[in-house]
């Protein structure tokens, strides 16, 4: 016998989300699952992820049931974290989620993608939700973008980064205030800013607030300084080039 009580407590914890096989633990058949359909009482997202009552979901929820669909072995990212993020404008589904095993296999709604290479620092928690670092979060833009991928934190020079774009020597550094902004941090900060720049690196420090409140201006100065490093990684290549040219006129042009 289906056990509405039972279901409502559950989906109190999972933002009213349910899953099919949560509603079968509970003696829901399909039946029974249909009549509160048909009534409005209960709301489906797509194939096997449930919503109580008849209300629209938030992206939130939507985000959510994401996570959920793959049994809290996922995390929101690519737009739907920049979303979140303050980084991209409302998504569109699919959702999308990011997941280390199990089936990558999603529904129209859902787009799981699937990752081996792991690293803790690159989740966190926001609104209830896992996901993904504004650090990963600039690094699936960036795919998604069609730009360079950065490596996401990178050691350079023995000082950990936040995103290293390798082939550029352009580095992405985002100091929250809550975590950098006592003198000690500070000191750290611009001592490892100006020792990098020393070496002929590209340093772009954000804050947080400029991620989530600016993030055209924070797009925009990325690829001001990936377009400024190729241009003077091509000047420096055509001045060891002419340097290395005989002079016109010296009788060893060949």
């Amino acid at each position: 016998m289906a056990d509405d009580l039972a279901v409502t407590r559950l989906a109190a914890t999972q933002m009213r989300l349910v899953r099919a096989d949560q509603l079968a633990d509970a003696g829901f058949s399909w039946n029974a699952i249909k009549h509160r359909l048909d009534h409005g009482f209960m709301r489906r997202l797509w194939w096997g992820m449930y919503m109580l009552g008849p209300d629209q979901p938030s992206y939130r929820t939507l985000a959510r049931a994401g996570v959920l669909t793959c049994r809290d072995e996922a995390v929101v990212s690519e737009e739907w974290a920049g979303y979140f993020w303050g980084l991209r404008p409302e998504p569109q589904l699919p959702v999308e989620v990011t997941r280390t095993n199990g089936s990558h296999r999603g529904r129209k709604q859902l787009r799981v993608h699937r990752t081996v290479l792991t690293d803790p620092r690159d989740v966190t928690e926001r609104l209830g939700l896992p996901i993904t670092t504004p650090e990963r979060t600039i690094h699936d833009i960036c795919h998604a973008a069609d730009l360079p991928q950065p490596r996401t934190n990178a050691t350079v020079e023995g000082y950990e980064v936040d995103a290293y774009f390798e082939q550029h020597g352009v580095i992405v550094e985002v100091n929250p205030f809550s975590t950098h902004g006592h003198k000690r941090a500070h000191d750290k900060d611009t001592r490892k800013i100006a020792e990098l720049n020393a070496k002929g690196y590209i340093v772009l420090p954000f804050t947080d607030k400029q991620l989530t409140d600016q993030p055209l201006y924070v797009v925009a100065k990325i690829q001001e300084a990936l377009a400024q490093s190729s241009s003077r990684t091509a000047g420096a290549f055509a001045r060891r080039t002419s340097a290395s040219m005989p002079l016109a006129g010296s009788g060893r042009e060949k």
